[in-house]
């Protein structure tokens, strides 16, 4: 191979190198283009990308509905649902059997948790962390701005 040879090879290879970052450097744009479209529609009230056109009470039921389907969710993956599902049975039973004392009971939990005041021992900071850590946290956000639920992971 002669030098003149190499010299059209390494401009063929620049020029090929070039080409790959300028389709790159499109891509990316064209990619952060749908993500703000994306946000656009997600927080437009009518999902339509038009901000002004729909009335101020559709916009807040729009908004409503998609925080309301991000907390039903959450909700649907929180592990206190399931403590409460396998124990409502049962608690209906008792509460149906002795209403009275149930209600007591339940008036005692609810002033026990008052007077112990858990939130004040919990550090906000250390459960704002705690809960972004949180894929469940980051599934309900996606399902709220996108207003679909997201695919659980397996477990």
């Amino acid at each position: 191979m002669t030098h003149r040879e190499s010299r059209n090879g390494s401009k063929q290879r620049l020029e090929q190198t070039r080409q790959a970052i300028i389709e790159h450097i499109q891509e990316k744009k064209a990619r952060r283009t749908t993500v703000r479209d994306r946000l656009r529609q997600a927080f437009s009230p009518d999902r339509s990308g038009r901000e002004g056109t729909a009335d101020p009470s559709r916009q807040w039921r729009g908004r409503l509905a998609r925080l309301a389907d991000a907390t039903r969710n959450y909700w649907r993956d929180h592990p206190a649902h399931l403590a409460l599902e396998l124990a409502a049975p049962e608690l209906s039973r008792c509460a149906q059997r002795r209403p009275v004392s149930f209600l007591a009971v339940s008036a005692a939990a609810g002033a026990l948790v008052f007077l112990a005041r858990p939130w004040r021992v919990i550090s906000v900071t250390g459960l704002a962390v705690a809960a972004l850590r949180s894929p469940r946290i980051s599934r309900a956000l996606m399902s709220a701005l996108y207003g679909e639920p997201q695919p659980h992971p397996p477990h």
